[in-house]
């Protein structure tokens, strides 16, 4: 869907450089990296709001650079760090907004524009907040009004700064949570930068993690086993417990039996990566993957990263 080619981005010195990722659809990307690293500048850079050094940007094979402000406006949403107070506003009044892309220019809603508005506010879980002023709500209400703004612009990307800094644990917990299901249910693909590594490891299906002036692409599981998060935050990490998190979020109803054999941490990491995608991971089903150090060996294929693994179990043995 978006895929980015030798980018350089920055302001008045280059921050990350020579950048070759992808977005897939409905895919839930998580952006880490310490303040300062350049998580702001990707996301504004991503969607056309900060001009780009050099490189290449393209959307459904378009160069960025080459639509029109309205064209990008249907492609990308975005929500950022920054906490708004907004007068006479309601709940409703302000996801309308999202629907400017599509409307004309007085911004008339019709009825199907209202629809989707409802719909938004609805999967956000604020259905008995429609008629509040959003400056008398609680810090997580709005910010899941916001999100239904996003939602209710119906872009097949959605760019989310830090959407939980401002919110008390619980309510960190709940919005990623949240963000996550919508991913999944609406097939939109989420690129979120966020603090929360704990939160990170259990949602993301992919991370980005920015540091050094470079940027680190893989599955949580695939850079633990590459040791990325070691090397990047000067740590040790035992074994026995980097797969370890203080709680954990409810998964789906699991999926298909698969067994995993083998190397003792790659076969605890591809255990984790099953488990986050909805598969269950038991003893003697017909499914085996066998883990040998950095390789993994399923139905005679050999696959070197975890994702590829995830990749070909969902391809073949998805419900």
């Amino acid at each position: 869907m978006l895929k980015t080619e030798d980018l350089s981005i920055g302001y008045d010195h280059c921050l990350l450089e020579h950048l070759n990722v992808q977005v897939r659809a409905g895919e839930f990307i998580c952006l880490i990296g310490l303040n300062g690293s350049g998580k702001s500048t990707l996301l504004h850079s991503l969607c056309g709001l900060q001009k780009t050094l050099s490189g290449n940007i393209y959307i459904d094979g378009k160069n960025i650079d080459s639509l029109k402000q309205e064209a990008v406006a249907k492609y990308f949403s975005l929500v950022l760090t920054d906490s708004i107070q907004v007068d006479n506003l309601s709940v409703f009044d302000l996801v309308s907004i999202g629907r400017c892309p599509h409307t004309n220019w007085l911004g008339y809603l019709t009825p199907k524009d209202k629809r989707i508005v409802y719909q938004a506010i609805e999967q956000v879980g604020l259905a008995s907040k429609l008629n509040t002023n959003f400056n008398s709500m609680s810090d997580g209400e709005k910010q899941r009004a916001l999100i239904a703004k996003v939602l209710a612009q119906d872009t097949p990307i959605v760019l989310l700064d830090e959407p939980t800094a401002y919110l008390d644990v619980l309510n960190r917990i709940h919005i990623m949570q949240l963000l996550k299901n919508l991913s999944k249910q609406m097939n939109k693909s989420f690129v979120i930068s966020t603090h929360e590594l704990d939160l990170a490891m259990q949602v993301a299906d992919t991370i980005w993690l920015i540091a050094d002036n470079q940027l680190y692409v893989g599955t949580p599981e695939d850079l633990l086993l590459q040791n990325i998060f070691q090397q990047v935050f000067k740590i040790e990490c035992d074994y026995s417990e980097e797969t370890s998190v203080l709680f954990h979020l409810p998964q789906d109803t699991p999926k298909v039996p698969i067994a995993v054999y083998g190397d003792d941490r790659s076969s605890r990491l591809m255990q984790k990566a099953l488990e986050r995608k909805g598969f269950r991971v038991t003893e003697n089903a017909s499914i085996c993957i066998w883990a040998k150090g950095k390789t993994f060996e399923i139905d005679g294929k050999i696959f070197t990263t975890i994702a590829d693994v995830l990749n070909y179990v969902a391809a073949n043995y998805s419900d």
